[in-house]
């Protein structure tokens, strides 16, 4: 989910004036998050969200000690340069929810904590970034600590299916191969010395420990042609990897991972690449990082609250993309985005300067940086306008 983290950026495309200053502002949230760790934050906040359920994530401000009960007001009028102090983690165990309404389903806070008591002391529930995930209907949130189901509570029972039939093929496995021995055992069990082929029953086990230590295949099995036979006989294995591999797909499939990136399995069957696992795989991340995306514009509010003593509008943040592509797939989209804008250039909806500044401005184009003062730009201008047609001779 964070493993790509986010891009800050800047919306206002169009002032060119303050473009080196928003940058500068940029620059510094970013440098404020490094030193917070705020992505490690975030991310720890994910994984207790799928292990416990959710937990709280606690903006720290100077002075807020005697506040937690009022409503938190992320504004330049309540929060100064440098309040911000730290962000704090809280699992759920350590908090319980109070203040809100279990009988009119028209009330705004039905089944909507408007307070939470976090080891004896409440706080308003805009002091606390709530995460939560799977969550369930409203006659069970009071079971779930208004949190939501916990994928570990989901995926445990078949788990310990998968556990079993793990270990039951491991059994089978080993006895996969018998190796049988015919002799006379009731000559054994009833002890003759004129019809017993061993002396005495250590004699027996230590035949059979040999046996056991020549069974390899440069040992050498010595049996008594009258009285002794030898047999093998082996299990079959038949279908035993299908019903490993539908016992981890059940798995795979409760906690929405592909079995590719949870086993680290080849997708099987023919001609089959895992891309349809894969797309279905990120929608769900994204559907996560859709739940995160308000408690992460919070953060990033306060932290400009902190740096700056005011909240940009135009600076927001967005999620790096999922899918990597290769060096093929990027030369494949340079070249489709090349032909297009030779087409629009042929067409007269844009200008050889316009292409230059959009590849000098593309991170990707492998142009980025282009110097467009270049006085030989002017002159291609100067053609693609027909100027300098018109200014020739004719002959």
């Amino acid at each position: 989910v964070v493993k790509n983290w986010i891009e800050i950026y800047d919306t206002d495309k169009d002032d060119d004036k303050n473009k080196s200053k928003q940058e500068d502002k940029i620059k510094l949230i970013v440098s404020a998050m490094k030193d917070m760790d705020f992505k490690t934050i975030i991310q720890e906040c994910v994984r207790k969200t799928m292990t416990f359920g959710g937990c709280m994530l606690y903006p720290k401000l100077r002075g807020d000690d005697n506040e937690r009960t009022k409503p938190l007001v992320v504004d330049s009028s309540k929060i100064k340069k440098g309040d911000l102090k730290y962000f704090k983690i809280i699992e759920p165990v350590y908090c319980y929810p109070v203040n809100y309404n279990a009988s009119d389903p028209f009330a705004f806070n039905f089944y909507n904590p408007q307070e939470w008591n976090c080891m004896g002391q409440d706080v308003h529930v805009t002091r606390l970034m709530q995460f939560k995930y799977n969550i369930p209907d409203q006659l069970l949130l009071p079971t779930y600590m208004f949190f939501g189901i916990p994928l570990i509570q989901m995926v445990l029972p078949y788990l310990t299916s998968f556990e079993s039939i793990r270990k039951n093929i491991d059994g089978i496995v080993r006895r996969y191969n018998r190796n049988v021995i015919k002799t006379n055992l009731s000559a054994l069990v009833n002890y003759d010395e004129t019809s017993n082929p061993f002396n005495d029953v250590q004699t027996f086990e230590d035949r059979i420990a040999y046996m056991n230590a020549v069974d390899d295949n440069f040992g050498i099995l010595a049996l008594d042609k009258e009285t002794e036979e030898y047999q093998q006989f082996t299990m079959s294995l038949a279908g035993l990897d299908k019903l490993y591999s539908q016992a981890a797909e059940i798995v795979c499939a409760v906690a929405r991972i592909p079995a590719t990136k949870l086993f680290g399995t080849a997708p099987q069957g023919f001609n089959s690449t895992g891309q349809f696992e894969m797309t279905n795989f990120y929608d769900y991340i994204r559907d996560i990082q859709a739940t995160i995306d308000p408690h992460i514009k919070k953060s990033l509010d306060l932290i400009q609250l902190n740096l700056f003593g005011e909240i940009d509008p135009f600076i927001t943040f967005r999620w790096h993309p999922l899918e990597a592509a290769n060096e093929l797939e990027k030369s494949t989209i340079r070249q489709n985005n090349a032909n297009a804008d030779a087409v629009y250039r042929d067409r007269g909806i844009v200008t050889t300067r316009e292409i230059r500044e959009k590849l000098s401005k593309d991170e990707s184009s492998g142009y980025e940086g282009l110097d467009l003062d270049n006085p030989d730009l002017d002159m291609e201008q100067q053609y693609d306008s027909g100027d300098a047609l018109e200014d020739q001779p004719n002959e």
